[in-house]
């Protein structure tokens, strides 16, 4: 195996099952090459696998399907939905820290996970917020969220949380994210906490990065709304994605504001914006691939290509290393 990845056996495979007669599987590699054998049939009956030559024509047929990860930098171009900004925030820039009872960052998202390239601005206390919390008050049942999110109150303080890009010129800015209530043991809190509801806003900005003191006119708006948790110290995360017409932006910049206007406290994960030219198209798994783009799966061949006898070696097989789009 470690010879086989030395030689960059990793592929892109499309997947399909078909019934003739035997069951067959055909591993049809998306990977733009055609001058390597990548095609594969495995007989079910035999056990075997069937070697395509080089530039067999499903290859080419499973590279016109889907599109090779180093190909997916377009500038805005050619493809239809180009990521912003995806972010499950499960490696902030320093270890995340308790210094707000019971289980909150207070030292600022900017600091915790902004980059040169991203930089968040913020009204008032936008925390990170540690779902497996020291004092184990936090109950966090489907896994969901990972080891941290952020967190922003709707009350006492009206917490906000922005986020600037450069104009792209696709008419949709598209914003998913993972939204739960949760209330704070301390800080302030209990806050209380209800059925959670983030206005997520589209503004002009005039600069590199968003004023809430004299905010650029706003574009498009829409509202992400959770479930009622069980209880206030549980999660219960639910997707939502809102679709804010950019098209008529006059700026080179605009900023997408984060403003939680129900629930005492609560918790937004996995965070992506996509610009696009259809509403709805997000980056559900944080791959940094809108989920509109074909990417195969990506997998390691765990057998050699023989160039001798012009065929795999019997009874080589494919380990899948990621799904794909």
């Amino acid at each position: 195996m470690a010879e086989a990845m030395s030689q960059g056996t990793r592929r892109s495979l499309w997947v399909v099952m078909s019934l003739m007669g035997s069951v067959s599987m055909s591993f049809l590699a998306c990977d733009d090459e055609t001058e390597r054998q990548v095609s594969t049939v495995v007989d079910a009956a035999s056990g075997g696998f069937d070697a395509l030559t080089p530039d067999a024509p499903a290859d080419a047929a499973a590279d016109a399907f889907c599109v090779a990860r180093g190909d997916l930098s377009d500038g805005g171009g050619t493809l239809q939905s180009r990521v912003l900004y995806t972010n499950d925030f499960e490696t902030p820039n320093v270890p995340l820290v308790v210094n707000c009872p019971h289980a909150l960052d207070a030292r600022g998202i900017n600091f915790l996970y902004g980059t040169p390239a991203f930089q968040f601005n913020q009204v008032n206390t936008v925390e990170g917020v540690l779902l497996d919390d020291p004092s184990k008050l936090y109950k966090n049942p489907t896994g969901k969220g990972g080891r941290f999110a952020l967190g922003m109150l709707s009350s006492v303080q009206d917490d906000k949380l922005s986020l600037t890009f450069e104009v792209t010129g696709k008419p949709f800015l598209n914003v998913g994210l993972d939204l739960s209530s949760i209330d704070v043991q301390g800080c302030g809190g209990p806050f209380g906490v209800t059925r959670p509801v983030m206005k997520v806003s589209l503004h002009e900005t005039i600069g590199t990065i968003h004023s809430f003191s004299a905010p650029g006119k706003l574009l498009a708006e829409g509202t992400i709304e959770g479930d009622s948790s069980a209880d206030p110290w549980t999660f219960a995360w639910t997707y939502g994605v809102v679709s804010l017409d950019a098209s008529q932006a006059t700026t080179a910049r605009v900023s997408v504001v984060f403003d939680l206007t129900q629930s005492g406290y609560a918790a937004f994960d996995n965070l992506s914006i996509v610009a696009s030219s259809q509403a709805g198209i997000v980056d559900r798994n944080n791959d940094g691939v809108a989920d509109d783009i074909p990417l195969c799966a990506t997998t390691t061949q765990v057998c050699e290509w023989n160039p001798t006898t012009m065929a795999f070696d019997m009874n080589c097989r494919f380990v899948d290393a990621g799904a794909g789009e």
